[in-house]
């Protein structure tokens, strides 16, 4: 998706960030996450929207990226969400405000997230 961008486009980071899980365990969480995703999917546990914020927000958490961490997390949830039967997301866009104050919104709709309350996150996507 990055690799004109960035040169190690596509490659799980090597080395620490600020935030996100240690370096050495990404490829491993990732892999848990898709199958816990897999669970919700077939068990049915939330609805498409909640699987697919849900699976977007532990992404973000993880950090599997040296950089387009968001970017990624939120094609990755579009594409499920769409498989999954619904309409992407808007991410905000259809709020009308301006880019600075709709990125100020999803930090903030994530941070309300790591406390494991993603509605204001659902209705962000959404929104």
């Amino acid at each position: 998706m990055f690799s004109e961008t960035w040169e190690h486009a596509g490659r799980y980071r090597r080395t620490r960030v600020g935030a996100g899980v240690p370096a050495w365990t990404v490829s491993t969480r990732v892999e848990d996450v898709i199958a816990k995703v897999r669970g919700w999917i077939l068990g049915q546990a939330y609805h498409p929207d909640e699987i697919a914020i849900r699976f977007h927000h532990r992404l973000t958490e993880i950090r599997p990226f040296e950089c387009g961490n968001g970017r990624v997390a939120r094609l990755m949830a579009d594409a499920l969400v769409t498989e999954l039967g619904q309409a992407p997301f808007t991410w905000g866009a259809a709020s009308g405000l301006p880019s600075d104050e709709i990125a100020e919104r999803y930090r903030v709709a994530l941070r309300i997230a790591d406390n494991d309350n993603i509605s204001a996150l659902l209705a962000f996507a959404r929104g």
